[in-house]
């Protein structure tokens, strides 16, 4: 049985089937052959379709824990007008990622295990929920970003395993009755360093299964995981999830993995899964276009659907949301669009709070716009994700939206080895960067296929350059099977740490490879 149960009222489960459709372990397993168009998933009183949006971050790595230097309980003022702007278009739910990176909030004894939660991170989620209530919002927080980003010890070794677990226990015990965190997402795309082998599957799915335990264990919450793709799915059944999740974007057209050609019927028995689905990232576009990709994605039973991203100027990709088409759907679809009015909530007594004790000393990063490559096999996924904001929206800059700095003095080069080559055969771009100047910059590599689509990308954030020496990265990338054919070109970006500013794009490289 799964946890909802503890916290619906049994009217609310006889509502919900009524729908239709089930939660996983509530109600008639035989109704979920029938599933109507908006699912919904039940919470505090009423059966929803989750309308909503991704955050994602307003201050990378930072929004809980950083406090008065850039935590949300300082930021919090800045954040209203957009939030308001959410609620008017009736985007309920909002997706808001907590530790990303190495989880620095999460704090460590002298052999690395986890030991505690930094305390600025009450004071700033505690801000949040004031949002919440102001706003009539509710959270999915995402706990950590990639598997491979925080350290490995708390995925392979059981006793940090555990140890993870139980110093989450707290967070989750202390909001167990606050109804404006909706769910916890356990991790974001974990796929992506489990295809590329990075992080060890198994370790990863018994590090899900035991943080659903403390969420189950300490309150009534649901849970779930961000899957990249549909692909995804098929690792997180049997993990005790309440409800699904998978990501969508305009590269993942071909194949199983279309969202916006598939029915939730057709997903669930393909993969298995045995609770709802709801599109948990996915580019709405502009006008009629965005009004049609939430449209769709409710005519075929996904139980809701968020945007990305309520905060674009925070994002390298730039991808904001339609508000007015948000509001469209709402106010079609209104009766069943939540939740909302959920009532405030109390918080438990708090205990006092302090400074971080660990804080990030680079400038807060961006999103950049990363596309992972479209595939469903372990050997085409990327072989290096990096370590900073990680696995974003698919879209090609060519060049980046932000007008250079300077491009004077700046060598940029690319060399493919080899030069040509066929798919599932291994390339290297060896690039080379001098910078003008000593200082620390990001350097972003990225590979085009012949239709100009970008297809891969890695970067390397804050890295030391002394002025008139060059720097070299070595990206190697293995193209998937369905990769096309024709010549393929690697660019380069150089930014201020942090994704802040561009310095130098070079479109033209030299770094051109044919794919036969």
């Amino acid at each position: 049985m799964k946890r909802i149960g503890l916290f619906v009222a049994a009217t609310i489960l006889a509502a919900f089937a009524a729908s239709l459709f089930m939660v996983p372990g509530h109600g008639p397993k035989g109704a979920e052959a029938a599933v109507p168009a908006g699912s919904t998933v039940p919470y505090q009183g009423g059966a929803w379709n989750l309308h909503g949006a991704n955050m994602a971050w307003y201050n990378w790595a930072c929004d809980f824990g950083c406090g008065a230097k850039g935590g949300v309980s300082s930021t919090s003022g800045a954040m209203g007008s957009r939030l308001a702007q959410a609620q008017q278009a009736g985007l309920r739910n909002v997706r808001w990622w907590m530790f990303e990176g190495d989880a620095w909030q999460v704090t460590r004894d002298a052999s690395g295990a986890p030991s505690g939660i930094n305390p600025a991170v009450y004071t700033d989620l505690d801000a949040a929920i004031a949002l919440a209530r102001q706003y009539d919002l509710y959270y999915t927080l995402v706990l950590f970003n990639f598997p491979g980003d925080i350290p490995q010890g708390w995925l392979n070794d059981p006793v940090q395993r555990q140890k993870l677990a139980d110093v989450l226990a707290p967070l989750f015990a202390r909001y167990a009755n606050e109804p404006r965190i909706f769910s916890w997402e356990v991790f974001n795309e974990p796929e992506w360093d489990m295809w590329n082998g990075k992080v060890n599957s198994a370790n990863t799915q018994a590090t899900v299964r035991g943080i659903v335990n403390a969420v189950h264990a300490n309150s009534s919450k649901y849970v779930t995981v961000g899957s990249a793709m549909l692909d995804g799915l098929t690792f997180w059944t049997g993990m005790g999830l309440d409800y699904y999740q998978a990501h969508w974007y305009d590269y993942m057209q071909p194949g199983d993995w279309n969202m916006p050609a598939r029915d939730y019927a057709s997903v669930k028995a393909q993969y298995g899964i045995d609770g709802p689905l709801v599109v948990g990232e996915f580019f709405s576009g502009t006008g009629q276009a965005a009004v049609d990709r939430w449209e769709n994605f409710y005519t075929r039973g996904y139980a809701g659907s968020w945007a990305w991203s309520l905060f674009p100027e925070k994002t390298a990709d730039k991808m904001a949301i339609d508000f007015a088409a948000a509001s469209t759907f709402t106010q079609r679809h209104g009766s069943v669009v939540g939740p909302r009015n959920g009532g405030g909530g109390s918080l438990p007594q708090l205990p006092p709070t302090a400074t971080p004790t660990s804080n990030p000393t680079e400038t807060v990063p961006t999103r950049a716009p990363t596309l992972p490559p479209a595939v469903n096999t372990p050997a085409a996924q990327p072989t290096n994700p990096p370590a900073q904001p990680t696995n974003p929206p698919a879209q090609p800059t060519n060049p980046p939206a932000q007008p250079p700095v300077s491009t004077t003095s700046w060598v940029t080069v690319a060399n493919a080895s080899p030069s040509a080559l066929a798919a599932r055969q291994q390339v290297t771009a060896n690039v080379s960067v001098t910078a003008p100047k000593t200082g620390n910059y990001l350097v972003d590599v990225e590979f085009y296929n012949p239709a100009g689509e970008k297809v891969y990308q890695k970067w390397y954030d804050s890295q030391a350059f002394t002025a008139g020496q060059a720097r070299t990265f070595a990206v190697n990338w293995t193209p998937p099977a369905n990769a096309a054919k024709g010549e393929w070109v690697v660019k380069i970006g150089v930014f201020t740490p942090g994704w802040n500013q561009l310095v130098v794009w070079d479109n033209e490289t030299g770094g051109a490879f044919t794919l036969r």
